[in-house]
């Protein structure tokens, strides 16, 4: 969490950027992270903000960004869904991108190609056990008591989507 949050702007996010504090432990999702699920985080590494956060679940979050991906390749498409996030940062090889160059005008933000993918909380089904999430003093911190908790919801099928 951001350090001193009475003095932000009460539309602004509370979540420290990954480039400040010591302790601030957000992964890039990279490697054994992309099969993992839960919560996902794209921070903009141009303008220095978060942009989105979503989840998923029984697939891993690699999966879930190749689709943003596809479609922030097809914005400006019409038979692709236009979501803010695609038309707000659309892939530099997008139509929107293609035709808003050619006309002068640029009606988007900045482009999916400079939003790197964080882990907000996940885990990977496969394995058998949940202690890696909940038996750490840090985690111990941010999830006091939640140990029944969370072995209930990972006990679930498809408790992300509920």
């Amino acid at each position: 969490m951001r350090d001193d949050p009475d003095t932000i702007d009460e539309n602004a996010c509370l979540l420290q950027y990954p480039t400040e504090g010591v302790d601030n432990k957000f992964l890039v999702i990279v490697d054994d992270l992309l099969k993992a699920e839960g919560c996902y985080l794209y921070y903009d590494k141009i303008d220095h903000e978060w942009r989105r956060s979503g989840k998923v679940s029984d697939r891993g979050f690699g999966d879930r960004h190749k689709d943003h991906w596809k479609n922030a390749k097809n914005s400006g498409s019409t038979s692709t869904k236009q979501s803010k996030l695609y038309t707000e940062y659309p892939s530099k090889e997008s139509n929107l991108v293609r035709l808003g160059m050619a006309s002068g005008e640029k009606c988007w933000k900045g482009y999916f190609e400079d939003l790197v993918l964080y882990c907000g909380i996940g885990f990977d089904r496969s394995r058998s056990t949940v202690s890696g999430l909940i038996e750490t003093t840090k985690a111990k911190e941010y999830f006091p008591g939640t140990r029944q908790l969370l072995i209930v919801l990972l006990d679930q099928q498809n408790w992300a989507t509920q």
